[in-house]
């Protein structure tokens, strides 16, 4: 396995990267890493869980939002619109017994490269940022 991959593979350069962004980084184990985003942000989604899958090549990326709601078919339907409009990530809601969460999970590929992985990062911030734009909030803070 090459010196990229090994490095892939611990998470180091994107730990480093998303450091030199502003996050702050805590190692969970091996194969997790939580990134917080130190400066307040608008995004509701403002962490971000990532871990290697069983191929050193392939990382997860996915962050989530509590929305206080009941589910309802207009939700799922505002949710696969978002799910056009994203870039690189897919949108999803779970719902328990009183709320929803909101998921937004996307796979960064390949061997990092500082702009391989900014322009998917980029995008990623963007998918986050579907959430948050006025549209949004009212259909998803609004209780029925």
């Amino acid at each position: 396995m090459s010196e990229n991959h090994n490095n892939f593979n611990d998470l180091t350069t994107i730990s480093s990267h998303l450091e030199y962004l502003g996050y702050e980084i805590e190692k969970q184990n091996n194969l997790r890493i939580l990134a917080k985003h130190s400066v307040p942000t608008m995004l509701p989604c403002i962490c971000s869980y990532f871990y290697p899958n069983r191929k050193p090549e392939i990382v997860s990326f996915s962050c989530r939002v509590l929305f206080e709601r009941p589910f309802n078919f207009e939700l799922a339907e505002f949710i696969n619109g978002l799910n056009q409009k994203s870039y690189v990530s897919s949108i999803y809601y779970v719902k328990d017994q009183q709320n929803i969460i909101v998921y937004v999970e996307s796979i960064f590929t390949g061997v990092y490269s500082k702009p391989h992985f900014a322009a998917f990062w980029s995008m990623f911030l963007a998918d986050q940022a579907l959430l948050s734009n006025e549209e949004a909030m009212e259909k998803l803070h609004k209780i029925n």
